[in-house]
Formats: C-alpha cells, structure tokens, sequence
C-alpha cells in the first residue's frame, strides 16, 4: 500500500506541477502512506488491548467467585472479614483503560466507582466510530445531566447577551450572578462526585465553563477588569480544573473545562476582538492541556485542544491576517506546534507498559500538516520564509528522533513507533526545504546525498519504506538534473557545480548498491536485483560527468585522451574502495574499462585533427598510464572476477595493446621516409614477432602466462596466427617494392616479411601438435596443415605474380596478370613443380593422400593448358609451357607412381 500511495500521489503531482511535482508528490504520498499504516497498527494494538481487558476481567471475576465459595465454608465469625477481602479490587483507584488510536473509551470513566463491565467493540470506519460515539454520549454516564449542562449552558450565554442587550441589570450585578451561578455548580458537583454514572463531574464542568464565559465577557465585552487580569483569572481557572480533573481522575470533567474554555470567546465574539488576546487566551487553555499530559495520557483532552486551537487559528489567518499581523502572530504558531509535538511524545512516553508503542497519530501527523499550511499564509511574501520554516521543523524532529531512539534503548520507554514517525517528518521537513531555497543544483546533490543517507537507515533498521524512499530520492535527483542543470560556461574543470552533481549522484548509487549488497540477510529477494542496476547507475553518473568535462576543457590533451585518462583515475579509485570493502560486484564492473579503452583507440584512430596517431602529444603518457590502470587492475582481481571473464579480459586486452602498438609503429615508418611497403611488412613482422616470443618465452611468465595459460598459449596465439594468415593473404596484393640490387625472388623485403611470418606460423604449429599451446577449438593439426599448405601454394604464385610484374613491367593487378602469357607460362610450370614435388613426398611417406593431391594439382594444370593456354599456342611461352607440363607428367609417372592402398585386415 505505501508503494501504490507514494507513486500515485507523485504521478498526480506530476500532472499538475510538471517534473518537479514528481519528488513533491512522493513525499506526500509517503506522509499519507506513514499515517495509514501507523492507523493500521494502532488499531491491531486496539484489538489486542480488547482481548487482554477482557481476559483479566475473566479470571478477576472466577477468582472472586471462588473466593466467595470458600468463604461459604468458613465460620460466620469470620466469614465477614473474607467477603471484605474478596470485595477488594484488582486494580488500583487510578482508571485501567486508556484511549487509543480509535478514541472509544468509557465517558466519564473515573476513580469513582463507574462500571466498567461493557465494552465498546472497535470500529475502523469512520461513520461507525460517530455512530458508536452519538450512541456512547446518549446511552453511557449520566446523558441527562449532559444534555442538561449543554442547554445551560447555552442558555446563560443567550441570558447574558439579551440582558446586555435590553439593560435590565447593571453590568457588575449580571456577572456576579453568572459566576455564582457557575461557582455553585462546581461546589454541588465536588460534594456529589462520589454519584454514580459522573453526575457530580458533569456538574463541575458545567460551572467551570460558565466561569470561563463571565471571565472572558468581564474583561473583554465589558472592560470591567484589566485584561491582565483576566488572563490571569483564567489561568487559574484552567489550573484549577485541571488539578480538579487530575485529583478524580476524570477525563470528562477536563475535557467539559477545555471545551468550555475554547467555546468561551467564540460565543462572546463582537467581530472586532483582538487576535493578540485571543491566541494569548488560546495559549493558556494549551499550556493548561500540556501540563495534564504531564500526568495523565488522555487522548481526548488532546484532541479538544489541536482541533479547536488550529481550527480557529486556520480560519482567522484566512479571513483576518496581513503582513502586518506577522510579528504578533507568527510566536504563537511556534508555540502551539511545539507545545503539541511535545504533547505527542509525552502521550507515547506515558503509555502504560501493555501499550508502549502506541502514539496519537492525528497529532502527531496533523500538527506539521496543519501547521505548514498555517505557516504558508503567514510567510508566502518571504523567499525564503518556508525553507526556513521547514528546515526548522526537520532538523527539529530529527533531534527528538535521537532523542527518541536513544531513551527507548536506555529505558525500553516503547517509544519506536514514535522515533520513526519523527524521522520519517524530519526528512521530509530537511528535503522540502532545499528546493524551496536554492535551486536545482544543489537540489539535485542534497537529494541524492540524503537518498543514499535513506537507504542506509533502512538497511540498519530493517525498514523497507525508507529504502523505497531513498531510491526515489535519488532518482528524482537524476532526473531533475537532467531536465533543469546546464553546464556552466566558463567553469574550473571538476570543480563546478555540474561535474559535481554528476558526482554526488554516482557516489549516492553507489553506497545504496553497497548497503543493499552487504545486507542481504535482511534486504528481500527483490530489493537484491536492484544492487547491479544501483552500481550501473553510479559509474555511468561518473563517466557522464567526466566525459562532458572532457569535451569542454582540455583541447591541448585531445577529448580521447581526457576521457582515458579519467577513466583510469576512477578505475584506480574504485578498484582501490572495492578491495578495502570487499566488495565483489564492484571488483567486476570495472570490467568496463577496457570497452572505454577500445572507444578512446577507436576514436582516436578516427579523429581527424592533424596528428594522425595516439600517441601523439600527451597521448602516450595517457596511455602509458591507462595500460598501467589496465595491468594492476587484473592482477587485483584476479582471485575476485569471474574465470571466464577475467581470461577473456586478459587476452582481450593483451590484443588491444598489441593492435595499437602496431598501428604505432607502421605510422612512425611511413613518417619516417620509407615506403608504403614498409608500413605493410610491420603490421607482419611485429605480431609474428610477439607470438614467437610468447610461446617460447610466455610460459616462464608464472603471472599472467601460467595463471592465464588457456588464454595466454592458447587463445591468443590462435587469434594472431588467424590474424598473420589475414596479413599474408592482404600482402600478396601488394606489388613490393625492388631493392637497390633490382627485384630478387625472395631476396626483397615483402617476401623476406613473408617467409618470418610463415616461419612463425610453423613455430606455432608445432608447439599446437607438442600441446605447447592450447587449440580453442576442436580442430585436429592435420587441418591446420592443410590451411597451412594453402597458404604457401597461394604465396608461391604471388612471388610469380611479383618476378613478372618486376621483370616484364605488367602492371600488379588481376586482370592484366591473367592476360599475360608469360604469367600463364610461369604459372603453370610452377604447378607442375610443385605437383612433382607433392608425388615424390608422397612416394617416401606412403601418403596416399597427399598423391592424390598431387594428381589434383596436375589435373587442373591439364585443364587450364586446354582452356586458357590452348588459345596462344602460336607464341612461344605458350608452346614452352605445353612442353615442360608434359615432360614433367612424364617424370611423374615414372618416378612416383600411386601408393598402394593401405591393407585391411581380414577376419
């Protein structure tokens, strides 16, 4: 219920404020949501106070007629004696049953003897509890004598205004009547409070309100006594009713002496009082109802006072206040709303030992309700008026929250329920006042810091409302950031007010994302998916901020760089606040940096600014520094990630850093006066170069070789090897570049890169079938063999392709090369020779196999002379290469004939 109410009264706001009403909305929403479930929970206490009542008057009542059997068995002489004791109550004269949430106690219960034997059952709905209360006031007590004092009292107030009206006794005489009038009715009522059914009590506070009226009419319709002294008469008054009151234990009796006391000038009123006197009387009557609740809890005197007190005071401010009434009224507002926060705590502090817990819920939520919209009429010309007002009632209620919380752990004073409530006002009051003084920035900061404060609070308490309500806090901080916070121009880098708020938010969704992952025990299954997208949250808020300071400041580093270079610093920063808390899923999400690598390489790689390199400027102490982060962040983490995910990052990185040195180093040689082939055959020899070095040299390494071996020596290997035969089959298309001595087969320096990488590949191809290295795949040697062979025939050709470009001058491309008869010729004595080659190593191994392939090889030499070299048999090339393809056919067949198939056995 306290979700749905928080969300609807934050979707309603919304619609009528905008985006801000968001926040508003939820605070009400979760005020109203505090009261309804305080309700709910008092009126439980309720029905349990019923059960118990009637319990212990169960077993009073065996335990008297017991006693009364025994007594039948014992001497008459001293049978009188046990009925005395038997008679004796279980209770002591003060009155057992208190008012709780519901309001429905015994009218005019007392020490006098009332009975006490029927109870009202507990209503929950409103039109019941006045149906039950009409029924109480006619059925319970003494009704005539209450209805009686009403209409007397009524009726003295009418004779005095006709009296005044018409002359008919002089001032002085009609006051001194109606005092003794209203001094008689109090004596007759003391003399006869020891009648039943409260006749005697409803005497008394018949004639103490009716002192009240002459009191108040003398002083102010008549002006025969100094207002002074008036106040001061009435102060006694009130005393004295309420010392009357206290000494009967009568509820009723003070109850009638308020009622009268607050009726009194609202019956006497010409339009033209004054408000000074009035709220000045008002405070007296309340003075009086809090030093009652010094001594007693009852609720209804309470009650009286907060609705009579803040419901006259609501309707003067609305229909006689100014701004000039503000120095004389504003004093009492902060005297009445204090005087009933103090009377709420004395009513929970006071409860007897089988209701601690239970607090008044309409005072104690009413009284800041009622009061801030009193307080808005009288500050709404101030700017700052209500920030104030209600930073004041925040940290106010906060200090009794303290106060609260520490006197129930000292003295078990059951004052939880109270504290609670109090904390839960004093944060509303403290985040109502940042957006009523300052603006959305420090809004945004202020929620989101005491959003996380929240949610800490409700994972120590175990409360899940504060949780809920933190999260909110902190996400309608985002979004009001969003919305409504602009970049300052100008600004110190990192230190202004938007990198700040970007900051305040990540740091505030971090520390919930920690609370919440640290206390699992007492957190619901639910709230556990919420830690991952809580730590999301904070490192984007994060990276948001660092990367707009990177775009506004910092031209001379490059955007990229900037950005790399705070992400390094953050990285540092929470890998450092992971180890000291322990907190995996933060140790995991710095996962996240090496995408942030590969982004700034990506877009440095693309940037068109002049420097065409990473490393250019302070580019390479950015990324020294970030290969660095990169490296101490794995070796941190190494026990903590996830084994997949820590060799996947490992290798990955190890890639990333070897793809960026290798753009590196082919843009130093090409700036350096070299050739565009030069730039290819470094983008050859250096990774051949590494992965030599890291399968002989790698394993010596115990960390991160050995620790990551299945990565290390085997899944990286195989991504450069893969990568390697990419580059020879991109190189081939390159047409060299001759040496000073002219153009040599092999002798030249793309071929020489070629032979170093297909050397490299046989290293590594070895170490594959010695399982010095690790295949990530299920992929037998032979088949690397055979991709491995396809590769040197494809080479073969392209040094073919390279002496016929070189020596003949046709240009190094597809179609010229195939129009050439000299390439045509060359081509297909090399086909032959290597179809030779494969048939006589297939005779001295016995592989079949490798016969046949041979054979293939001689077949397609075969059709391509048919095909294509059929149609120049007039040139010379075309006629030499049909002589030697049959000549070397010839050799073939003689000197490696077919290997015999391989025996079976037979059974």
């Amino acid at each position: 219920m306290h979700l749905v109410l928080i969300v609807v009264s934050a979707i309603v706001t919304a619609v009528f404020l905008g985006w801000g009403g968001l926040v508003v909305g939820g605070l009400l929403g979760y005020c109203l949501a505090e009261v309804v479930g305080l309700k709910k929970r008092l009126l439980e206490l309720e029905e349990r106070l019923s059960d118990s009542t009637q319990a212990v008057r169960a077993e009073t009542t065996s335990v008297a007629t017991e006693s009364r059997s025994v007594a039948a068995k014992i001497p008459t002489k001293d049978r009188n004696s046990v009925e005395k004791v038997a008679s004796q109550p279980d209770f002591p004269e003060e009155e057992v049953v208190f008012a709780v949430a519901s309001g429905d106690e015994k009218a005019g219960m007392s020490a006098s003897h009332e009975d006490n034997s029927d109870e009202q059952p507990v209503t929950s709905s409103l039109p019941d509890k006045l149906t039950a209360a009409i029924k109480r006031f006619f059925t319970e007590g003494n009704p005539v004598v209450k209805i009686g004092l009403v209409v007397l009292f009524f009726g003295v107030a009418f004779l005095l205004k006709y009296a005044a009206d018409r002359s008919l006794l002089s001032i002085g005489a009609r006051l001194i009547l109606t005092a003794s009038g209203g001094v008689s009715l109090v004596l007759l009522g003391w003399r006869l409070r020891n009648r039943p059914l409260g006749y005697g009590l409803g005497l008394q506070g018949g004639g103490i309100g009716i002192l009240y009226i002459t009191a108040f009419a003398a002083a102010k319709l008549y002006a025969l006594i100094p207002l002074s002294a008036a106040l001061f008469i009435l102060v006694g008054m009130v005393i004295f009713s309420g010392v009357l009151a206290l000494a009967q234990s009568a509820r009723v009796l003070a109850a009638m002496g308020v009622i009268g006391g607050f009726l009194a000038p609202v019956l006497m009123s010409t339009g033209a009082g004054d408000h000074v006197l009035l709220f000045s009387y008002y405070a007296v009557l309340n003075i009086g109802i809090f030093a009652i609740a010094l001594f007693k809890t009852w609720r209804e005197l309470n009650l009286i006072g907060f609705f009579f007190t803040f419901g006259i005071g609501s309707y003067w401010i609305l229909d006689r206040y100014s701004a000039a009434h503000f120095n004389t009224t504003e004093p009492f507002l902060i005297l009445f709303f204090v005087l009933y926060v103090a009377i709420a705590v004395l009513f929970a502090l006071r409860q007897p030992v089988r209701l601690k817990g239970v607090i008044d819920g309409p005072i104690v939520f009413g009284t800041p309700i009622v009061a801030s919209m009193q307080q808005y009429q009288l500050v709404s010309e101030s700017e700052y008026g209500m920030a104030v007002s209600f930073l004041a009632a925040g940290v106010m209620y906060l200090l009794l929250a303290l106060f609260l919380r520490r006197s129930d752990r000292r003295e078990g004073a059951g004052s939880r329920v109270l504290s609670e409530a109090f904390l839960a006002l004093g944060v509303v009051g403290v985040s109502m006042s940042i957006p009523l003084a300052f603006d959305s920035k420090v809004t945004v900061a202020a929620w989101a810091l005491e959003g996380a404060a929240l949610v800490w609070v409700g994972v120590r308490q175990s409360r899940l409302l504060a949780r809920i309500f933190g999260l909110l806090l902190q996400f309608g901080a985002g979004f009001i950031f969003l919305a409504s916070v602009f970049y300052p121009f100008g600004s110190t880098p990192y230190i202004n007010h938007y990198f700040l708020g970007c900051a305040w938010i990540g740091t505030g969704a971090l520390f919930s994302s920690y609370w919440l992952y640290r206390r699992k025990d007492i957190s619901l299954s639910w709230e556990q998916y919420l830690c991952w997208p809580l730590l999301i949250w904070g490192i984007v808020w994060w990276y948001y901020g660092g990367f707009r300071e990177s775009t506004r400041h910092f031209e001379y580093l490059r955007d990229h760089n900037a950005l790399l270079l705070f992400a390094s610093a953050l990285t540092m920063l929470l890998s450092i606040a992971a180890r000291k808390c322990n907190w995996k899923q933060l140790a995991v999400a710095q996962c996240q940096f090496l995408p942030v690598l590969l982004f700034c390489g990506v877009v440095g790689l693309l940037a068109d600014d002049g420097l065409e390199h990473l490393f250019a400027g302070w580019g390479a102490m950015v990324w020294a520094v970030a290969i660095f982060t990169q490296h101490r962040m794995l070796q941190q983490f190494d026990l903590l990630w996830p084994k997949r995910l820590a060799g996947s990052w490992h290798g990955a990185g190890f890639l990333l850093m070897l793809l960026l040195l290798c753009y590196e180093l082919s843009w130093y040689v090409a700036n350096t006066g070299f050739s565009e082939v030069w730039q290819v055959v470094f983008w050859g020899v250096f990774p051949a170069l590494v992965l030599q070095l890291l399968i002989r040299f790698g394993a010596r390494l115990a960390w991160p070789v050995q620790r990551w071996s299945e990565y290390y020596l085997g899944i990286v290997p195989t991504v450069i090897a893969t990568a390697l035969i990419g580059w020879l089959m991109w190189s081939m298309t390159s047409s060299g570049e001759a040496m000073v001595w002219g153009w040599l087969p092999l002798l030249n320096v793309l071929e020489l890169s070629q032979i170093c990488v297909f050397l490299s590949l046989l290293g590594w191809f070895i170490a594959c079938k010695r399982e010095h290295c690790h295949l990530p795949l299920p992929m037998r040697p032979a088949a690397i063999g055979w991709i491995f062979s396809f590769c040197v025939f494809l080479w073969a050709n392209s040094i073919v392709a390279h002496a016929v470009h070189h020596w003949t001058g046709i240009a190094y491309h597809l179609e010229p090369l195939y129009q050439s008869v000299v390439f045509q010729a060359a081509v297909a004595g090399l086909w032959s020779m290597i179809a030779l080659g494969v048939t006589l190593w297939s005779s001295r191994s016995g592989s079949r196999v490798l016969w046949i392939s041979g054979a293939v090889l001689i077949g397609c030499v075969v059709v391509k002379l048919f095909v294509i070299d059929l149609s120049g048999t007039e040139t010379i090339a075309r006629i030499v290469s049909f002589l030697v393809v049959g000549a070397l056919m010839l050799v073939i067949g003689y000197i490696s004939p077919m290997p015999p198939a391989e025996e079976r056995d037979t059974v």
